[in-house]
């Protein structure tokens, strides 16, 4: 019998209905309800994948930054994910096993605190070999100010060789405080529905949700494109 338009009388190949089935693959005969049914896997394969290649493009960026810190001012200010985000990056990566998730995440927090002991190390030694040239110059000024008179010594009294240069205080981040929703969190569906609808990752999502101590799904997505700039503004 021909294939006319790919399809033709006969028994599907997976459930053995007989009736009208449908070329799929180019090799395979299904009738209509397993192949919407293939069709819907294989869309959610293709989902899975993308979200899987963002989670990993997202931990390769991070390590990019990492190793990108240098000894400068805006040492505080490098683009670093925050550990929400790294933790919900490696619980969406398909490549990751379950079982191997909470290590793997584990050791990407290490090998981040490892890297920057190395770039305080470096920073403490810039620091202390600056003290010690200013120091010196100090000393110098103040041997030679003693060879002037009275009224032009006058004029490098402030300088002193005890100075300490001000050490800046670390800025405190100030508190997010979140609208209390009940003490019932959203459900997974609700998570997903969310999800979906800002374009962001649920597995992003719930963490976000565990790590800011809120309830609602609708609140984290807000926090997260605010914070992160990730997501999609819907219409209301």
């Amino acid at each position: 019998m021909t294939t006319h338009n790919y399809m033709k009388a006969g028994e599907c190949e997976q459930c053995e209905s007989i009736g009208s089935i449908h070329l799929v693959h180019g090799r395979i005969w299904l009738c209509l309800p397993c192949k919407e049914q293939d069709e819907r896997v294989l869309a959610e394969s293709i989902r899975t994948t993308n979200q899987s290649r963002e989670a990993q493009s997202m931990l390769h960026n991070a390590r990019r930054m990492d190793t990108a810190i240098e000894l400068k001012q805006d040492i505080y200010m490098s683009n670093i994910p925050a550990t929400v985000e790294l933790r919900a990056a490696i619980e969406a990566d398909e490549s990751i096993p379950s079982n191997q998730k909470q290590y793997a995440y584990t050791k990407a927090t290490n090998e981040r605190a490892l890297h920057l002991q190395s770039v305080l190390f470096e920073l403490r030694k810039a620091v202390n070999e600056r003290e010690n040239e200013y120091k010196l110059w100090v000393t110098e000024t103040q041997t030679n100010a003693a060879k002037l008179s009275s009224e032009l010594r006058e004029q490098f009294k402030s300088m002193d060789i005890s100075y300490a240069p001000r050490v800046m205080k670390p800025t405190k981040q100030p508190t997010i405080k979140t609208a209390k929703t009940g003490p019932k969190k959203d459900s997974a569906q609700v998570v997903k529905e969310v999800a979906e609808k800002y374009g962001l990752m649920a597995p992003m999502l719930k963490m976000t949700m565990e790590g800011q101590k809120m309830n609602s799904a609708e609140e984290a997505a807000q926090f997260l494109m605010r914070t992160t700039g990730l997501g999609k503004v819907t219409q209301s």
